[in-house]
């Protein structure tokens, strides 16, 4: 079975890819940092624009295109967020929700949901953090059993 393309094809690699998160102070300060690959070359920076009500993030390419916006779901329990293509947030563009696994942890684990599924039983992709003091995580796919 041939894998499906989320987001956009030009970020498809047959090989898994390290990357590194990078804050500077100024960054820290207001919320930004940027994703290097191991020759120091950035690949995507996410922004955090402005102030306000929901909290948004935008991952922006290499170029400073917008990829995927990112908004958090307001009143949830499992601290919600829900991913757009590009720079949009309109529900016709929603790709994916990502949600905690469950309320109390002591490392991250979130589900991903592909597109509209509001039941959320079977999630498709899981992350878990595999390395507290490196902040190391790893994404995988869940098949059905």
């Amino acid at each position: 079975m041939a894998p499906s393309v989320i987001v956009n094809p030009r970020f498809c690699v047959p090989n898994s890819v390290d990357l590194a998160m990078v804050r500077d102070k100024i960054a820290k300060q207001y919320g930004n940092f940027v994703f290097k690959d191991v020759n120091g070359n950035m690949l995507f920076q996410v922004k955090k624009p402005g102030s306000g009500l929901h909290k948004k993030m935008i991952l922006l390419d290499g170029f400073g295109s917008p990829v995927l916006t990112m908004k958090e779901k307001t009143m949830t329990l499992h601290n919600r967020w829900q991913i757009f293509k590009g720079g949009s947030t309109e529900e016709r563009d929603m790709l994916y929700t990502v949600k905690r696994s469950s309320m109390l942890q002591r490392t991250t684990k979130l589900d991903v949901f592909l597109g509209h599924s509001n039941e959320e039983k079977t999630c498709d992709f899981k992350v878990k953090g595999t390395n507290w003091l490196e902040r190391s995580c790893v994404a995988y796919a869940v098949y059905p059993k």
